[in-house]
């Protein structure tokens, strides 16, 4: 989704309040999201 929208890594975790680390882990399916 992120990609589909042109939108960077940094743009979401700053959005979001959240690491980066935490994104990735979220991004490549790692930890899911409520």
């Amino acid at each position: 989704m992120r990609r589909e929208k042109d939108l960077t890594q940094e743009y979401i975790v700053f959005e979001l309040g959240i690491s980066q680390k935490a994104y990735l882990d979220i991004e490549n399916g790692k930890t899911k999201i409520n």
